[in-house]
């Protein structure tokens, strides 16, 4: 699993590092790194430790929510119903209040991972960086300015940008885009025309004889 823990107490973030330690866990503490790391990165699930006013708590969940459909999980020391329904209804999908069981932890957000496999087709919107790739719309941005992409680039990169940071397999990537001579020679050209224009935002790593990957 690939987690997003918010959180600015170093203890705090060391313990959830050793309970998740066969998983990838990066670690911010502000509002606007939480939102540098989701526009820019790929995560299975996003636990926000708030201690504080539940309302502001709240209110970065749903910010979060504006952005992706990442499943979010609080932890809190509030345990009132009322504030839990509050941060249920606001797009949280589950809730934990301190003291916590470290199995119970790690076994909600495995759930919360599976679901998050199951509905990542339904983004309508991933972003890398400063790129917008707008999958219904069939669309790339930087910034406001469009950058155009023929519809098997766009599929590629959609297909790399899913699962970034993921090997994708050269056939799986000749699956995605159009036309009936799907070869080794129109993927290379692919890759290559869609390198040029991204050149400077997006880095497309080549494992040889496999696949490739963007970070």
């Amino acid at each position: 699993m690939r987690i997003l823990f918010v959180e600015d107490n170093q203890e705090v973030r060391d313990m959830i590092k050793t309970i998740f330690k066969n998983h990838s866990v990066s670690c911010v503490d502000t509002e606007k790194e939480v939102l540098w790391f989701i526009r820019d990165r790929v995560y299975d699930v996003i636990i926000l430790d708030w201690t504080l006013e539940i309302d502001e708590g709240i209110r970065i969940g749903r910010t979060i929510r504006k952005i992706c459909t990442t499943p979010t999980l609080m932890l809190t020391d509030i345990s009132d119903v009322s504030s839990i329904v509050k941060a249920l209804d606001s797009g949280f999908d589950d809730y934990m209040v301190k003291p916590f069981s470290s199995k119970e932890l790690l076994a909600r957000t495995k759930k919360l991972s599976t679901r998050r496999r199951k509905t990542a087709f339904r983004e309508t919107k991933l972003f890398l960086g400063d790129l917008c790739i707008d999958i219904k719309r069939h669309m790339v941005r930087k910034d406001n300015d469009e950058i155009k992409l023929t519809k098997s680039e766009f599929q590629i990169l959609k297909c790399l940008a899913m699962k970034r940071g993921d090997l994708i397999r050269r056939e799986r990537l000749m699956l995605s885009f159009s036309g009936d001579c799907k070869s080794n020679h129109l993927l290379n050209t692919h890759i290559a025309n869609l390198r040029k224009k991204v050149v400077g935002f997006l880095e497309i790593i080549t494992v040889p004889g496999k696949g490739y990957l963007i970070r």
